[in-house]
């Protein structure tokens, strides 16, 4: 089988370290329908399950976002290869967890599937930046913003990878360090995070 193929996307300028650079496999998935039966498992009852967009890469691959939101909300890559469908592992946003008067906020998400060009091979890339904040109930029972930041999450999956098809899930920026990241279209990843840091499936 052609597998569909990532090289490695590295950090040419600061970035901020995620917490795991260990591949995960991919799930092989019968149709859209498995893919939505995974994502909503143990979110609410009446969690929905939808397609964010489309895109198609060089070498006859397809991927597409799909997205799950019920109570939390769960993002995912399907990609399709030789007719084989392949799941990526989640990344999931809780939109408010909140505790003891205090709560973290989701304002704002935006997601970006795209193609990204690493050593003059086209691979598919999902890129999720998102805007919280943190609010404290007063005295007076209104919430008072005490802290806002941005995080950004790329799933990038290989299907050339040692053991089979697989995905690197990678976070930069929380709460107490406020990221902004930008994935350049070679794969370089500009930040303005302190350390050093690079994405690879190999």
């Amino acid at each position: 089988m052609r597998y569909f193929v990532i090289a490695s996307i590295l950090a040419s300028i600061s970035v901020a370290r995620a917490d795991d650079t260990k591949p995960v496999a991919m799930t092989t998935v019968k149709d859209l329908a498995d893919v939505c039966k995974r994502l909503v498992a143990d979110l609410d009852p009446k969690a929905t399950c939808t397609s964010a967009g489309k895109l198609a890469v060089k070498g006859g691959v397809e991927a597409e976002t799909y997205v799950a939101k019920g109570g939390m909300v769960r993002y995912a890559v399907v990609v399709t290869a030789n007719k084989v469908m392949y799941l990526s592992p989640p990344v999931e946003i809780m939109p408010m967890n909140c505790g003891m008067s205090k709560c973290d906020v989701l304002d704002d998400n935006k997601t970006t599937l795209r193609t990204l060009t690493i050593n003059n091979v086209s691979i598919p890339a999902l890129v999720i930046d998102k805007k919280f904040h943190h609010e404290v109930t007063n005295e007076k029972g209104k919430q008072d913003t005490t802290e806002k930041w941005t995080s950004t999450s790329v799933i990038a999956c290989s299907g050339s990878a040692k053991g089979g098809p697989a995905c690197s899930v990678r976070e930069w920026g929380g709460r107490g360090n406020s990221c902004k990241v930008t994935v350049k279209p070679d794969g370089n990843v500009l930040s303005n995070c302190d350390a050093t840091d690079y994405i690879a499936v190999e």
